[in-house]
């Protein structure tokens, strides 16, 4: 058995076998590509690496490794991001899973790594038997009543575009430093999730949603986004990112565009409701002056089955982090 950094000849193999689950709905050959665009890409190239396990030569399991930093109180940790755990049909139930997990965990604590980091998307006791720690992992909801929506025209949809991301990065450089900790992110990151996201909405049939942006501004000075999806009458919102003030302009902005909308029913995971806090009622983040007047949509939260994030901490330093919530996590992070 030898576990290896995976060359584009071990790759294929890997992606002719997870085209069916994992493809979104891409093509194969769109698959390919995206996967390839994906490790090339400048941020890709230093931070995403597939590797393989091979018994007697034959591929057998494989998993990306991502190299991610985390901060948290003015200190860089240093993580890595484990993701694609897969073993090929024929050679399950012999715990490759496991060995090939086991290697890279022993891999990361050689390499001075502060911890690793995946999401679950399974039974998270199997990560919890390798050491892992789960964090919270909530999506919160609540219905709109569209007897509310105003009989006006629709504003046109402001997509998330590159020539975005140089604003954002300065807005999420100040918020990240107040957050107990968050994914330290500069512009070829956000360029690389924007790549992503992107290709997905160009290129899958299941007609991927592209993500929407909203910016507030404080003295003509963009100080706040918001970074939204739209899905039939369900809109996500993925984060909600800036100062105080700015933040309250956002809410109110979404809240009028969904009831202008008529969106139904407004998710997203539980790091976005911190402005909820307390109580975690939608009053908390609408003025008192607005027009959307009591009796607000009650907000309702649910164990997420998917996304679930889990730490396995080398340093200590990060041992309590799975005991904020909300879990400051935000949904453009997943891995």
């Amino acid at each position: 058995m030898t576990i290896t950094q995976a060359g584009w000849t071990d790759i294929l193999t890997v992606l002719r076998q997870t085209h069916a689950i994992w493809s979104a709905g891409l093509s194969k050959s769109d698959y390919h590509e995206y996967i390839w665009r994906q490790l090339n890409h400048p941020w890709g190239l230093r931070n995403h690496k597939i590797f393989v396990m091979k018994v007697n030569g034959q591929v057998v399991s494989s998993c990306k490794l991502y190299t991610v930093e985390l901060t948290s109180r003015g200190r860089q940790f240093k993580l890595a991001g484990l993701g694609a755990i897969y073993t090929f049909a024929a050679h399950r139930h012999r715990g490759h899973a496991c060995k090939m997990i086991e290697a890279m965990i022993e891999q990361c604590e050689n390499n001075q790594y502060d911890g690793m980091i995946l999401y679950s998307d399974i039974d998270p006791l199997f990560y919890e038997n390798l050491g892992f720690i789960p964090f919270g992992a909530a999506d919160f909801t609540f219905h709109l009543p569209w007897h509310l929506a105003a009989e006006i025209e629709e504003e046109p949809v402001n997509y998330f575009e590159r020539h975005d991301i140089a604003a954002m990065a300065a807005i999420y450089g100040k918020w990240q430093r107040r957050q107990p900790f968050a994914f330290a992110r500069g512009e070829d990151y956000f360029d690389y999730k924007f790549f992503k996201e992107r290709f997905l909405a160009d290129h899958s049939f299941l007609a991927w949603p592209k993500l929407q942006i909203r910016f507030a501004y404080e003295n003509a000075t963009p100080s706040a986004y918001a970074l939204t999806e739209t899905g039939g009458s369900v809109l996500r919102i993925l984060e909600v990112v800036g100062s105080d003030s700015g933040r309250q302009q956002l809410w109110s902005a979404i809240f009028e565009e969904a009831y202008n909308r008529q969106i139904q029913k407004v998710r997203g995971w539980e790091s976005v409701a911190q402005d909820m806090s307390p109580g975690y009622k939608l009053s908390n983040v609408l003025p008192p002056e607005g027009k959307f007047q009591p009796p607000l949509p009650v907000v309702h939260y649910y164990q997420r089955d998917w996304g679930r994030p889990m730490i396995l901490p080398f340093d200590t330093a990060l041992e309590s982090w799975h005991n904020f919530f909300p879990c400051p996590i935000l949904e453009l992070d997943h891995l």
